[in-house]
């Protein structure tokens, strides 16, 4: 192998430069910052903390001071801009029967299918009720975030400082 690159300076050459690309890359996409995966964004209610845990977790949750916490959808525009679309929980009875099938997957007892997982989804700019995401105001939740950014994905955090400083929380 030695031989070959020492024949062909060339093919070395460009594959050096590929290696250091791929290594540029990788450091200044990642940051010097700890990468998360699996985790999203959740807000204490009661404190108005933002706090980050797996996405397995069925919200509502226990916050970092005690309080009740839900799931924040944060949606990124093409321009960079991030916003939140949402919050999200589940109903009690829905929380419950899914907290039920994680014991059941975990001891090893099989467990069953949820037909309908209806999540609740509240928005504070109308008036901070819980709605259901096929009610007409969980639509009009969905359709906002479609008509803030045409293009509008959700995000999840990639870094572990990534607190949401950035974001509004005046839901709209």
């Amino acid at each position: 192998m030695r031989a070959y690159l020492n024949e062909h300076p060339f093919v070395t050459t460009i594959a050096l430069i590929l290696v250091m690309l791929c290594g540029i890359w990788g450091i200044w996409n990642r940051g010097g910052v700890a990468v998360v995966e699996g985790r999203c964004w959740y807000l204490e209610e009661s404190s108005g903390t933002v706090f980050m845990r797996g996405l397995d977790e069925i919200p509502p949750i226990v916050g970092p001071s005690g309080g009740s916490s839900v799931r924040v959808q944060v949606y990124r525009c093409r321009d960079g801009e991030r916003f939140v679309a949402w919050l999200e929980k589940y109903s009690v009875g829905h929380k419950r029967v899914l907290d039920k099938m994680r014991e059941n997957k975990a001891s090893g007892v099989a467990g069953f299918d949820i037909v309908d997982s209806t999540i609740e989804v509240r928005m504070r700019g109308l008036g901070g009720e819980w709605v259901s995401p096929s009610s007409q105001m969980g639509k009009g939740l969905i359709s906002n975030t479609k008509k803030r950014c045409k293009y509008a994905k959700i995000v999840y955090p990639k870094r572990a400082d990534d607190l949401l400083e950035d974001i509004d929380f005046t839901l709209r």
